[in-house]
């Protein structure tokens, strides 16, 4: 738990400077759809993270209903994935980012009216408990996690392949930053499938695959900084090349310091008052 709490906590973080660094970007720039397509996922994912977080989750339950912030932490996730589609969208055969937009809200919403119906179908003792080979039996809460897990899966899947396409044009520092998000990305994806294959393992009544869970927690951890760490890759080059760039300017502008001493005490004139 304390692992998760801290992860959760530095995840939350990351992402609350992220989104502050979109927005402004965007007050500066402006942009189009896939700006703010990013901006909403970021958004997203950053109100996951807060969720989250013990307090606010009880908080939630209590105003709402029980469950309703398993049902927040997981819509808030979905949300965040189907902008990123948006965002890694390659347009091919003529479909536009708009349009593409728009078709991905038909999965989401579905989805979404998926996770608020099994969670008001199970059992209230179950809803804010754990997975595990207990709860996954019922059928309500194994519903829940199958839509939930499923969504995660397709919609990372769909950013991969999106992805891959562009890794086709890409070179140098940018395709490095792609490789590292379709490394996270495709962890994400086995993560999720884990925990869809514990489940359902769960469901049939086959016991001994407890080690799935860890599993796809392990994963998907090494996924969300894999993921990180490629969309932020191109800052942090962009930062590096800069302090690179002013330090060799310094360390010129130092080289000629002898030489301007000789030319100013030859010709004290050049000097501007």
């Amino acid at each position: 738990m304390v692992v998760v709490g801290a992860f959760n906590t530095i995840a939350l973080i990351v992402f609350t400077v992220a989104l502050c660094w979109r927005l402004d970007q965007i007050r500066r720039h402006g942009g189009g759809l896939q700006a703010i397509a990013m901006t909403v996922s970021i958004a997203a994912l950053t109100l996951a993270f807060v969720v989250a977080n013990h307090d606010v989750s009880r908080a939630i339950d209590a105003v709402l209903f029980t469950g309703a912030q398993r049902v927040a932490f997981y819509a808030f996730l979905s949300l965040g994935v189907a902008s990123l589609i948006v965002v890694f969208f390659f347009g091919s055969r003529g479909v536009s980012r708009e349009r593409r937009a728009g078709l991905e809200a038909v999965p989401l919403v579905i989805a979404l009216i998926g996770l608020q119906t099994t969670m008001l179908f199970t059992p209230v003792d179950l809803r804010t408990q754990r997975v595990s080979e207990m709860t996954v039996r019922d059928v309500g809460f194994a519903l829940f996690f199958l839509i939930a897990s499923g969504y995660l899966v397709y919609g990372f899947a769909a950013c991969v392949r999106s992805v891959r396409r562009f890794l086709r044009v890409a070179d140098g520092y940018l395709r490095v930053s792609l490789v590292i998000v379709v490394a996270g990305l495709m962890l994400l994806v086995v993560g999720s499938l884990a925990q869809i294959l514990f489940v359902l393992t769960g469901v049939v009544g086959l016991t001994g695959q407890g080690w799935l869970l860890p599993t796809s927690t392990t994963l998907s951890a090494a996924g969300v900084v894999a993921f990180l760490i490629g969309v932020s890759y191109p800052m942090l080059h962009a930062k590096w090349n800069s302090a690179m760039a002013r330090r060799r300017n310094a360390r010129e502008d130092r080289a000629l310091i002898p030489l301007w001493s000789l030319v100013t005490d030859a010709i004290p004139e050049v000097v501007l008052p």
